[in-house]
């Protein structure tokens, strides 16, 4: 219970940085700079993400597979990802002039830097892995928080010192990944555990097995997470992926639910003795994550109207409807995320390529006819849509693949809502 506890103050704080970051953005760069600093961060998050092929849960797995070989696996994981990083380096080098040919010269040269942070991110991701692995989940979730709390500072100082541009919040969000990484570094010879450091080739195959299996679905879910974005930055001006930016916004809230509880509930399933006990905490996290994430969805979409121009500025007063319909696709992506936690836990990843397959396809699909028609809301339907159709398949392929009943997964328990209660008087005592 601590721990969950623990992960909804982090998350609440957390949200609050990315909520103060995202407004200081929207005023002080309007929607082209604004669109400009997403461009930057969605490419380079793009490629980044593309070349770490999922080692950190890989690593999680493995952990739980082989206790007391934590040591060497870190170290075996950190190894692998190194040259990976620097094939994303040559890759973005490539790339990044063609995907940023609108952006100013600085927007530009400040995509290299954040680009060149690539390998160092990688050992971040390692790093955490391994405390996921070893469920020193406290640990790990005051460290995230960091990497907001490090960009909010930083926007303060570069704003302060240098004034408001597109350069200076891409220098103030590396201070957050670095105040991340020294943290990680600090905390590592706890974290990845004991036992020899020295890798062992028949580590290899399994480690690298599970990652290129994850990944593979992963491929598609970056695409369907960046999708929408990337065709807005490619196709629309800055100032429409500004608008887009601040409509995905609000969704962060439900996101940040969904991605906290799934986090904490994938080690936990992998670690548990048998197929029940899995079964049974991925019921239990996955009815919190609806009750909670639908309670901030439904808020989200009333507040909508009003919040977003009162918040971020009257400039983006027309990406309210684009809000909202993110906020339901929030939703479902959050849940669905949930079911992934689960069925990744269980080993089973083909069924996640299969959703994220027919997610991407169904939002390729929305898009081309949906943006040329409505902008940047033809964009949100299209997530919505494909959100959709893929948290269908994964629903139907939970209910079978761990012998869940439609009633074990939507309908509360006695016991769960004794959960949730204890939870929320754990919350108010903190505050007190």
């Amino acid at each position: 219970m601590r721990d969950i506890v623990v992960a909804f103050a982090v998350a609440g704080f957390m949200q609050l940085c990315g909520f103060a970051t995202g407004v200081l953005a929207a005023r002080l760069l309007l929607p082209a700079g604004r669109g400009e600093l997403a461009a930057v961060l969605l490419w380079c998050g793009l490629i980044a993400s593309i070349s770490a092929i999922s080692l950190d849960q890989a690593l999680v797995y493995r952990m739980a597979r082989q206790r007391g070989h934590e040591r060497r696996l870190t170290v075996l994981a950190l190894l692998i990802s190194q040259p990976l990083a620097l094939l994303a380096i040559l890759a973005g080098w490539v790339l990044l002039p063609r995907l940023l040919s609108g952006v100013s010269g600085s927007t530009l040269d400040a995509a290299w830097v954040v680009l060149l942070f690539t390998p160092l991110g990688h050992i971040a991701m390692i790093l955490q892995g391994a405390q996921q692995g070893r469920l020193r989940l406290i640990e790990w979730n005051l460290i995230r928080a960091l990497q907001p709390a490090g960009y909010l500072l930083g926007i303060g100082v570069t704003v302060l010192l240098f004034g408001a541009n597109v350069t200076g919040f891409v220098a103030a969000f590396l201070f957050g990944q670095v105040l991340v990484l020294i943290a990680l570094l600090w905390r590592a010879p706890k974290s990845i555990g004991g036992g020899d450091a020295k890798p062992v080739a028949s580590d290899l195959k399994p480690l690298l097995g599970y990652a290129v299996g994850v990944h593979s679905a992963g491929l598609v879910g970056t695409a369907n997470q960046f999708l929408g974005r990337a065709v807005i930055a490619l196709h629309l001006p800055a100032a429409e992926l500004g608008l887009f930016a601040v409509a995905g916004a609000m969704n962060g809230a439900v996101g940040i639910i969904a991605q906290t509880l799934s986090r904490l509930a994938f080690p936990k399933i992998a670690n548990a003795d048998d197929d029940v006990q899995r079964s049974l905490i991925f019921a239990r996290y996955f009815k919190l994550n609806v009750v909670i994430s639908g309670g901030a969805t439904a808020l989200g979409v009333v507040l909508a109207p009003w919040f977003v121009p009162l918040v971020f500025g009257q400039a983006f007063a027309e990406a309210v409807p684009a809000t909202q319909i993110l906020l339901v696709a929030g939703l479902m992506a959050g849940t669905r995320q949930m079911a992934t936690a689960g069925l990744r836990a269980h080993g089973d990843n083909v069924s996640t390529l299969g959703s994220e397959s027919l997610n991407l396809a169904l939002q390729v699909a929305c898009l081309a006819v949906l943006l040329p028609l409505l902008g940047i809301v033809g964009a949100a339907v299209a997530v919505v849509a494909g959100e959709g159709a893929g948290l269908l398949y994964m629903m139907r392929t939970a209910w079978r693949r761990l012998g869940l009943s439609v009633s074990a997964l939507s309908v509360p328990t006695a016991d769960d809502f004794a959960v949730l209660a204890r939870l929320l008087r754990d919350l108010l005592a903190r505050r007190r």
